[in-house]
């Protein structure tokens, strides 16, 4: 919730939790209808997630959704050849040892 549409809006670092006028959220949320309950819902585990994410954020610009992220295709990525299953595996353990 960053922006120009987003003036008005502020964060409680004490509860964790988006606030805003609720007229003003109200009206936001028209466009932003996933957004809807997000309003003095407290994120509990925000400072953990900072940990984990850091400061990173995803602009408009450079956003992509789950299914366009191609980071982990693989490129150049031939294979390799596999056998039929068929070959014979050696023996793991001999009878001549004694293990106790």
């Amino acid at each position: 919730m960053r922006g120009p549409a987003c003036n008005g809006f502020g964060w409680n670092d004490e509860e964790k939790c988006i606030i805003a006028e609720k007229g003003l959220f109200d009206n936001w949320v028209r466009s932003h209808p996933a957004a809807k309950r997000l309003l003095n819902k407290l994120f509990s585990y925000y400072d953990e997630l900072t940990y984990v994410f850091g400061r990173d954020r995803a602009t408009v610009r450079f956003a992509e959704i789950f299914a366009d992220v191609r980071s982990n295709e693989p490129r150049g990525y031939d294979g390799f050849d596999m056998g039929d299953g068929n070959e014979e595996f050696p023996p793991v353990y001999s009878q001549r040892i004694d293990l106790s």
